[in-house]
């Protein structure tokens, strides 16, 4: 079975559902407007959602299964967005900045930060950690 990748902002909740909740569900995606997604509940908890099977593609219950990845900023940046049938969406010209920056950075990421002007952040994956030695480095 391969390792459950998660990011490090998730990581202590990961380990509460390891450790009191009879391991992590990974639901895959049905949806064909969302393939590939991934959804992570308690092991205990019921479906979270229409998008995902009745049964969870599997359940990691190791903790030695788990590594968390460490992202890095590498870019932040300001996109235009409009009003599209009630919903924000990027403009077609700062979906495709996004874009740009993407492919300059392999295995990159964007997440959105709407606290600031600079609202786009990429990030690049910095160092996968076991989820036991992150969290000795990382407790809160």
């Amino acid at each position: 079975m391969s390792k459950l990748l998660v990011s490090a902002d998730v990581a202590s909740r990961i380990h509460d559902w390891l450790t009191k909740r009879g391991g992590v569900a990974v639901w895959e995606s049905i949806n064909l407007s969302n393939p590939g997604a991934e959804f992570l509940t308690p092991a205990d908890s019921k479906r979270p959602n229409w998008q995902v099977a009745n049964k969870p593609a599997r359940v990691v219950t190791d903790i030695n299964n788990v590594t968390v990845t460490v992202l890095r900023q590498v870019r932040r940046f300001h996109v235009s967005v409009r009003v599209k049938e009630m919903a924000l969406v990027v403009s077609d010209g700062g979906t495709r900045r996004i874009r740009r920056e993407l492919a300059k950075h392999k295995d990159a990421t964007y997440q959105f930060d709407f606290d600031s002007f600079d609202n786009v952040v990429i990030l690049v994956p910095e160092a996968t950690i076991p989820l036991n030695e992150y969290l000795k480095t990382h407790a809160k």
